[in-house]
């Protein structure tokens, strides 16, 4: 009988990007009756791509035919990496108390937009490595403050089980905030400041 291949852990170097460019859109239902925030996960090397994926995402949920919902503003953040943090294997094999979700990010997120990104780096996770291609997709995941340590970095790892991480990484990874920015879908260009952030109109 042949032995079943056991899983392997934290034995893969990651390829971090020295620079990158993750994104917040501002959306409502319809009738708008319903506001929100929501941080894309993709981390992007350019801003042409992020520009392409804004676009698509808002004509996506624009078109959805459960619910639709519209992008009315997008603010653009450039990240630089600042340094990495060590994955272990017991990430993956205990339990977590309590589960990071969604909501939490996107109030970290209202957080860093308050204070234009001051007090918080990004935490960015090896979302998984393609052995075609050989190279990495990462992933924003939270807007973590500056101080933290490797041991606190460790403990929210193994809160976000809604985020992919593959087993194989090393390293997860801290990015310093260089700037905030508006961002213009229909001509894909930057604002230099956006006019209202959280509740109130956007004009991106």
């Amino acid at each position: 009988m042949a032995e079943i291949e056991k899983t392997k852990y934290c034995y893969r170097e990651v390829d971090f990007y020295r620079d990158g460019f993750i994104a917040v859109v501002f959306v409502r239902a319809m009738d708008g009756n319903e506001q929100m925030i929501h941080a894309m996960m993709a981390v992007y090397k350019n801003l042409k791509d992020l520009g392409k994926e804004l676009k698509k995402l808002k004509e996506d949920m624009k078109n959805q035919k459960k619910d639709p919902m519209d992008i009315y503003g997008s603010i653009v953040i450039k990240i630089k990496f600042c340094r990495t943090s060590p994955l272990k294997k017991e990430f993956w094999t205990t339990e977590a108390e309590i589960n990071l979700n969604h909501v939490y990010q996107s109030k970290q997120y209202m957080e860093v937009l308050k204070n234009e990104g001051k007090l918080y780096k990004i935490m960015v996770m090896p979302h998984h490595y393609d052995v075609v291609k050989k190279e990495w997709m990462l992933t924003n995941w939270l807007p973590v403050l500056s101080t933290i340590t490797d041991e606190e970095l460790g403990k929210i790892a193994t809160m976000s089980n809604q985020t992919q991480v593959d087993q194989s990484a090393k390293n997860m990874a801290l990015y310093d905030i260089e700037w905030v920015k508006g961002f213009d879908m229909v001509n894909e260009e930057l604002i230099e400041k956006p006019n209202k952030i959280g509740n109130q109109e956007v004009n991106c």
